[in-house]
């Protein structure tokens, strides 16, 4: 037991309580209170005082021993119901245990059905008894009357039983609990209760034995002087025992007699000849058979005539014996045997189905118009179809037959749930999506779904899945914060029917600009069944800009970007008052023709379409001066 000493402390207190409100605590941890009252079960270890006490005054009472009820005679020891054989036998064994200074208590002795149902009720519901193990009400042996538990946890009381219980008759039944005590008999005998004598010492008795002989016994014989020695022997018996019978072989068809042993285990006289066989061994018969054939059978040496000889001279069929052919590729014609097991003329054509017209084929039409039925068309084998196109309905079939299945009609209306909605089904109720973002720039899709279906999304276990361009690549918008590389987000609470979830993610565009298109997919992750629909995919289109060329290379730190938006009609003042940018020196001179060392700068753009134009001039303006250089004579 776990912490042992606090359960002891708690036993004594819930004992003290129950007695001061007038409720008995109970005494065992198998034991229900004695009043209606819920206390956890008392330590076997506080049950320790002196020798039992035991009163013989007997009450009546039902066992039960594997389910089945019988009277049974109780005693009290120690304050509990005991039968009384097992309570002599006990007793004995505590005197003995006594004189070696271990004293033994009955902790729980005999229990009533009510008790039983209680700590077995306990025991299920775990509510009371600290759930302590309890067999099925009619199954315990304490039920029977002959299982006791003791106060094994009381000092030298285990070891005790273990070397000296079983010579009184006890013995552990159960290994997982050392106070479980049962006895069925022996041991040396005594005890206070019910003992009187079974008879006068000398006194001899008879008793029949065996085949009419007889044993005997004397009273007093082995040392106990008023109760029956052992029987003796068997003696004086019979050749036979009564109603035992004798037979012989007699007659000429293999009879038989016999003799029957009577009363005084003594033969009697001989019965006359009886059950003779139906033939003389050797006798031959003859007979009819089969197609109009005969067949013959010998009378064996018992008497008994053998299995017929196999049918000979037989025609080749059998009177009324139809027989078919076939016609065409299913059908087929008839004709029947004749009295003299001659076979007729073959009759018209019939037109038969393949296996009654219930074999199953397929028709090469898509979905549920797939399956027909093998029927025989004038002669010929045709595959029937059994179902016509029918309104998508969101059940993983292809209702109409178009090839594929829970997928939305051509003017755009969803499958609709049927009679009842599977277990994971979701609604897209619309994506949010940013109208045009920067190359390499990020943005935020906002995707809400409803739960249509009969059970509650787990929180953790619904994802949004990206499906890549092509099977094991990722998504064109995947974004380094994503979840999982094609996981951009959780549903992180739980989604009940009926309700909305909402699911943001970041997405990253590529770094060239165009069009892009991606999808995402509601996914569970914890189920054998995924969501099929109504509709669980969303399409996202971005436009992606180029990216503006202040954003190619990272500004200064210590130049801050101004962000303010200048009105259209002052682009080109904005650009004029802005500081002329410095070309380098060492490439200023190439690029305008000047002389080494003259500062030159260029004029600042008025808007980004002359940026685009004087960028490419002034690089194609540097590539010719250094191409002219290295051709001069050196």
């Amino acid at each position: 037991m776990a912490d042992r000493p606090s359960a002891l402390l708690r036993s004594f207190l819930v004992s003290a309580a129950a007695a001061s409100i007038g409720c008995a605590a109970p005494s065992t941890p198998s034991d229900p209170p004695a009043a209606p009252c819920d206390s956890p079960p008392q330590s076997l270890a506080v049950l320790e005082g002196g020798l039992s006490s035991i009163s013989c005054a007997e009450s009546q009472d039902t066992g039960y021993s594997k389910g089945n009820a019988f009277a049974i005679t109780v005693v009290t020891v120690d304050g509990k119901k005991v039968e009384t054989a097992t309570a002599n036998a006990y007793y004995v064994m505590a005197q003995a245990a006594a004189k070696a200074g271990v004293t033994l208590k009955v902790v729980s002795g005999f229990r009533t059905m009510a008790e039983q149902k209680y700590l077995y009720g306990c025991y299920v519901n775990c509510n009371c008894n600290n759930c302590n193990l309890a067999a099925k009400p009619g199954y315990s042996n304490h039920q029977s009357g002959h299982a006791l538990d003791l106060n094994t946890s009381s000092g030298g009381v285990l070891a005790w039983l273990n070397a000296h219980g079983g010579a009184y008759g006890f013995k552990r039944t159960v290994p997982s609990e050392a106070w479980h005590w049962e006895w069925w008999g022996g041991g040396p005998g005594g005890g206070p209760c019910g003992q009187t004598c079974e008879c006068t010492p000398g006194q001899t008795q008879s008793q029949g034995c065996g085949l009419c002989g007889s044993r005997h016994r004397t009273c007093g014989s082995g040392g106990n002087s008023c109760h029956w020695g052992s029987w003796t022997g068997c003696q004086g018996e019979g050749p036979c025992s009564p109603g035992q019978t004798q037979t012989e072989g007699c007659g000429k068809r293999c009879g038989h007699r016999s003799r029957s042993c009577g009363g005084g285990c003594q033969w009697g006289g001989w019965t006359g000849c009886q059950g003779e066989g139906p033939c003389v061994a050797g006798a031959v018969e003859t007979e009819g058979c089969g197609n109009c054939g005969h067949h013959a059978r010998t009378c064996t040496p018992s008497c008994l005539w053998s299995e017929y000889s196999p049918c000979a001279d037989q025609g080749p069929c059998a009177p009324g014996q139809l027989e078919t052919k076939p016609c065409g590729e299913c059908g087929y014609a008839e004709r029947v045997c004749g009295e003299t097991c001659q076979m007729g003329e073959y009759g018209k054509c019939a037109w038969l189905d393949p296996e009654g017209g219930t074999k199953a084929c397929s028709t090469s039409l898509l979905g549920a118009c797939a399956p027909g039925l093998l029927k025989c068309l004038a002669g010929t084998v045709a595959c029937v179809g059994s179902s016509q196109p029918a309104v998508e309905l969101c059940d993983d079939v292809d209702n109409d037959c178009d090839g594929a299945s829970d997928e939305p009609e051509s003017d755009g209306t969803l499958p609709s749930l049927g009679d009842s909605a599977p277990a994971f089904a979701a609604t897209s109720l619309g994506v949010e999506v940013p109208g045009a973002i920067d190359a390499s720039a990020d943005g935020v899709v906002t995707v809400r779904y409803r739960n249509v279906g009969a059970a509650t999304w787990p929180a953790g276990l619904v994802v949004l899945r990206a499906l890549g361009p092509a099977a094991g690549l990722p998504s064109l918008l995947v974004h380094p914060n994503w979840p999982g590389l094609n996981t951009p987000a959780i549903a992180a609470a739980a989604v009940p029917p009926g309700a909305e979830s909402t699911l943001s993610f970041p997405i990253r565009a590529p770094t060239e600009p165009g069009t892009v298109s991606a999808r995402f997919r509601l996914v569970h992750t914890g189920a054998a069944s995924a969501f099929r629909c109504p509709s669980t995919e969303v399409a996202v289109t971005v436009t992606i800009n180029r990216r503006p060329p202040d954003l190619l290379e990272d500004p200064p730190e210590e130049e801050p970007v101004d962000d303010t938006p200048v009105p259209e009609a002052d682009v080109g003042l904005a650009a004029a008052s802005e500081p002329p940018a410095a070309i380098p020196a060492a490439d200023a001179g190439a690029a305008t023709g000047a002389t080494a060392g003259t500062c030159q700068t260029t004029p600042t753009p008025s808007s980004p379409r002359v940026v685009r134009v004087l960028v490419p001039l002034l690089m194609l303006l540097l590539a010719l001066a250094l191409t002219r250089r290295s051709e001069r004579p050196r």
